[in-house]
């Protein structure tokens, strides 16, 4: 399989201080990999740097085979380009939607990429019914519960068809039935055949939605192993601080 992503020594830091130093990573076309760490591990900045909203301060990511760099994104066909291909859900909708209505928020990303009017209306439509958000389409986002925003943000990024999907910690705050109900989204038909990276430090999912764990701690890779060797590493992931002794997980 060919490499959507290939990072080579790759650091990145803000003015506090470095979130990731010395990442070597590759992610084939195709793989769901779920990116694991306690709060504050990198997880995040690392998902900035693959989607191209922040960029490597050492190091080198490739994405499709060329260099992601800031250079690169202010050309405005290699930007558009490269959007249509990644999309990145957000960990907090609220930061993701602001049109006035869903079905607005969902039209967004079409509109942006120059789709006909008729296109965009059927790819909205598709959308509302695939999430069961039909009876909200004229509903304004921040009116909704936080699983109706969610499924939201997920289908204005889906709406446009990304071979890759980045998603940071996608059941954060969820009522169970929400979560569950979003984590079917996730393992199903939907993300098929696409590149799946999602950032999480909820254990009781990722099996459901990955098949591949890489494990940060402190800005660095601890582990890049399959899902379920990482879950049975009591060890490792105590040593990370994704559980307390025995076995015990650590409260979001």
């Amino acid at each position: 399989m060919s490499a959507v992503f290939a990072l080579s020594s790759v650091g990145f830091s803000y003015r506090e201080g470095a979130a990731l130093d010395g990442i070597d990573l590759t992610v084939a076309a195709g793989e769901r990999v779920a990116l694991m760490g306690p709060n504050g591990s990198g997880k995040s900045t690392l998902l900035r740097l693959l989607c191209g909203l922040a960029f490597a301060t050492a190091g080198e990511v490739r994405a499709f085979g060329a260099p992601l760099t800031e250079a690169r994104l202010t050309q405005v066909a290699e930007n558009t380009a490269f959007r249509r291909r990644v999309g990145l859900v957000f960990q907090s909708p609220d930061v993701q939607l602001f049109n006035p209505t869903v079905l607005d928020e969902i039209a967004f990303g079409p509109l942006q990429l120059g789709w006909s009017r008729a296109q965009v209306l059927a790819a909205v439509d598709a959308m509302l019914d695939r999430f069961g958000l039909g009876a909200l389409r004229h509903r304004a986002p921040h009116r909704l519960s936080g699983g109706e925003k969610k499924k939201v943000a997920l289908a204005s990024v889906l709406v446009t068809e990304p071979e890759v999907l980045l998603l940071d910690e996608p059941t954060a705050a969820l009522d169970p039935r929400s979560r569950d109900d979003l984590l079917e989204l996730l393992s199903g038909e939907l993300v098929r055949g696409r590149t799946v990276i999602t950032a999480t430090h909820e254990m009781d999912s990722v099996a459901e939605i990955a098949a591949r764990a890489v494990v940060i701690a402190g800005g660095r890779i601890a582990a890049d192993a399959p899902v379920a060797e990482v879950l049975a590493d009591a060890a490792l992931l105590q040593r990370v601080g994704l559980i307390r002794g025995a076995g015990r997980r650590l409260e979001a």
